[in-house]
């Protein structure tokens, strides 16, 4: 099956574009009536002016866009033939129409279009981790078929709110919560508030009755399964572990974690200000904290073999001058079990609270608010996940323009990727800012505010 799988994605599959010199030809496509020759649809050339390429592409875009809409407006003997919009669930007259060949070139090549731009000025390592963690898309997909979620919302056209769907689907609020936000990401299901979901045009069809929703529950088994059916029959090796930690520092880059570095006041804090950092490893951070801040000390905090491998052998090759200069101290802690160093200015915790449950994680904040000093801050430095929908009491910390998604939907879609990936391996999450604002309260701590670090955000707390 693998090997089938393998011949099967070799066959490429060329992206529809619309070459510069067809303009003229595509542009007379916008006069109502007149067709648009599918001719005009080829590979694009490489331009070694990017700049030039974004330009071509945009027009491309407004081109085919024009050419939808007086597509639309042509046919609009009725208004129920205006363009669709994504929150109706009616079906739209055209639906169930073979496309002409002049509409479908200027869709397709409105699709290619967008998405060449996309993968043209996207960072690689964002667009990369996309791919990488699109099959969580997909599980979402097969966890809603599967249980039929589509037709128990159907049967409530203003919404329904996750604790009904738990009542009536048998799964947990909170965790269907998480999978529905993930797919109205993508614009499949719509939140029209706070945990309560509805269908809109691309949900709609994914009721029991139409036959796409048995397709697709065909695709999330045989085809999903099948498709990660490994060629290989190994018992778990060391190599997963050191793949997984030499993975964990391309997250770093592509979550760009190191914005943290200039994205903080740390230079605000004094004269050899104390960051303790909890859940260290080998120190990476402090270490990129350490270089650009000489205000700074450090404590680093994690388990003893980690912090001997940072003592003795990372540090000393990539950062002497911070040993010579006993700017930092390796102190092994059990941060579930003991409190970290007494005093600091600053607990630094990056990437730890997300592993764990609501219950664990405030008990780690608990032992640290035991050792807090009055002007100590603890900085939480992860995602936080944002709201799809708009609202006065939205707590996206930014919001997309109109009329994307609050959240930038698919610009955006990593954080819900690597939610799905919490929740899959180890029961974790990515929270949103009300749920960090509570999970802080839990433990004692008073939230001071978030620090906008582009991928990622910091959230600040003091002593409650």
């Amino acid at each position: 099956m693998a090997s089938l799988l393998l011949r099967h994605v070799s066959r490429r599959v060329r992206p529809c574009f619309v070459h510069p010199s067809h303009l003229s030809s595509f542009k007379a496509g916008l006069r109502v009536g007149q067709t648009f020759s599918t001719s005009a649809v080829t590979r694009s050339t490489q331009s070694s002016d990017p700049e030039s390429a974004i330009s071509k592409l945009v027009t491309l875009i407004q081109d085919a866009a024009k050419v939808i809409e007086n597509n639309y407006a042509a046919k609009a003997a009725t208004k129920d033939m205006k363009v669709p919009s994504l929150d109706s669930t009616m079906p739209h007259p055209l639906d169930s129409q073979v496309m002409d060949s002049n509409m479908r070139a200027a869709v397709e090549t409105l699709e290619g279009a967008c998405a060449q731009l996309v993968d043209t000025v996207g960072n690689p390592n964002h667009i990369l981790m996309n791919r990488f963690m699109e099959f969580y898309y997909h599980a979402c997909l097969s966890i809603v078929l599967t249980h039929k979620i589509p037709d128990v919302i159907h049967t409530k056209p203003e919404g329904m709110h996750t604790s009904e769907i738990e009542a009536k689907s048998g799964i947990n609020a909170h965790k269907i919560g998480r999978v529905l936000r993930m797919l109205t990401s993508r614009h499949i299901f719509k939140e029209v508030q706070e945990n309560v979901f509805a269908h809109n045009r691309l949900s709609i069809h994914l009721i029991s009755s139409n036959p796409l929703s048995d397709l697709g529950q065909h695709f999330a088994d045989e085809g999903l399964k099948s498709s990660l059916h490994l060629p290989e029959d190994h018992t778990v090796g060391v190599h997963r572990g050191a793949r997984f930690a030499r993975g964990l520092i391309a997250c770093a880059v592509a979550f760009e974690s190191h914005a943290v570095v200039h994205g903080y006041p740390w230079s605000e804090l004094g004269r050899n200000a104390v960051v303790c950092d909890l859940g260290s490893g080998i120190g990476a951070m402090s270490m990129e904290l350490a270089k650009e801040h000489p205000n700074l000390r450090f404590i680093l905090h994690d388990m003893p073999e980690r912090l001997k491998q940072a003592k003795e052998e990372v540090w000393p090759q990539r950062l002497p001058s911070a040993l010579a200069e006993n700017r930092v101290q390796f102190i092994p802690v059990d941060l579930f079990t003991d409190p970290p160093a007494s005093g600091c200015d600053v607990y630094y915790l990056k990437n730890i609270i997300h592993d764990w449950s609501d219950e664990v994680s405030a008990k780690v904040l608990c032992n640290v608010r035991l050792a807090m000093a009055p002007h100590s801050r603890v900085l939480v430095h992860d995602h936080i996940l944002q709201y799809p929908f708009r609202g006065s009491d939205s707590f996206n910390n930014r919001e997309a323009p109109q009329p994307l998604l609050a959240n930038y939907g698919a610009g955006r879609i990593r954080q819900y990727y690597l939610d799905m990936q919490l929740l899959n391996l180890l029961n974790g999450e990515v929270r949103t800012l009300p749920h960090y604002v509570e999970l802080g309260e839990s433990a004692g701590l008073e939230f001071v505010k978030v620090w906008d670090l582009g991928e990622t955000s910091a959230i600040e707390y003091r002593l409650a």
